[in-house]
């Protein structure tokens, strides 16, 4: 199992669960589904950066929002979307974070997001795709009844043996 399954770090968000897999995205399996659309990017990394480059493209909107001014991404990679956003092709909405989600059966009309003081502002979307790294998910193991340690199974070094007899966990799980 090594250390458990890996899935994207969800945003703070009442009721993004209803908006998953409709209008909220953790990554983009075809371009093409976001031609013509208004699409919200959170994140500073380059996984947020090369699909704002790539959505530009396509997308009729695309609003990158950063709870900072920098961002974490290769040089180049920024003096692209410096140039994108100089054109109007990509709106960068920096220093905010999200704040919510307005909409209904899973359809998207709004992103809310707010600045350091807490002021917010909408932005007209049809897709969010947050962009938070991953974590971690031991996954139905965690509900065995292991002893964990920092989401670990927590064994005894000499047999590998957990704390449920007759289970036996090795490597980094």
């Amino acid at each position: 199992a090594g250390v458990g399954a890996f899935g994207p770090n969800r945003p703070p968000l009442d009721g993004i669960e209803a908006f998953e897999g409709k209008s909220v995205f953790y990554l983009v399996q075809r371009r093409e589904d976001y031609r013509g659309r208004r699409v919200v990017i959170a994140g500073g990394g380059d996984s947020a950066i090369d699909w704002a480059l790539s959505l530009a493209e396509v997308a009729a909107s695309v609003m990158l929002v950063h709870r900072r001014d920098k961002f974490r991404a290769a040089p180049q990679m920024l003096a692209r979307l410096k140039r994108l956003a100089d054109s109007g092709k990509v709106e960068l909405v920096t220093p905010y974070q999200l704040h919510g989600l307005d909409g209904a059966d899973g359809q998207l009309r709004a992103v809310i997001v707010a600045d350091l003081d807490g002021k917010t502002r909408r932005l007209a979307a049809d897709r969010l795709l947050p962009f938070f790294g991953l974590s971690m998910n031991l996954g139905p193991i965690a509900q065995w009844g292991l002893a964990l340690d920092q989401n670990h199974i927590a064994v005894d070094q000499a047999s590998c043996a957990t704390s449920v007899p007759g289970i036996f966990a090795i490597g980094d799980i």
